[in-house]
């Protein structure tokens, strides 16, 4: 019984852990991403940048979200950059606001907000690539 108990809690602690690395989002869950620039936090003045429809975009994008690590202590934000809306089946799946800068990038999930994650350095250039404003 000793036994059952440890194990029990091994593995509960194991999932726990693996939990509170980053975040994830399975590529078979989005039909469509859709990035908008934004100049504050909720705000109504979303312009459209880019709509990601294409199966290996969405993975790849999505590699970018799935390769964070999450911040502890409180955070204080500057206004995000962008806002990322997961769309699955016409609907909003998900969505994250993000912050991409020649430093690093940074994301929160818009039902989360006193939580954030850093992306790791894959994830980074990919979301610079991402954003890039062409000239």
């Amino acid at each position: 019984m000793m036994k059952l108990s440890i194990a029990g809690l091994m593995i509960f602690g194991l999932l726990t852990a693996g939990c509170s690395f980053g975040l994830y989002v399975n590529s078979f869950s989005v039909d469509e991403i859709r990035l908008y620039e934004t100049d504050s936090f909720y705000s109504e003045n979303l312009e459209l940048f880019e709509v990601y429809e294409e199966s290996k975009d969405i993975k790849r994008f999505l590699r970018a979200v799935n390769n964070t690590s999450k911040l502890d202590g409180a955070v204080d934000m500057a206004d995000p950059d962008f806002e990322v809306d997961l769309i699955k089946e016409g609907e909003l799946f998900k969505g994250y606001y993000l912050w991409v800068s020649e430093d690093g990038a940074s994301l929160m999930d818009r039902d989360d907000t006193h939580t954030l994650y850093r992306v790791k350095e894959k994830g980074q250039e990919i979301f610079r690539g991402v954003t890039a404003v062409e000239e």
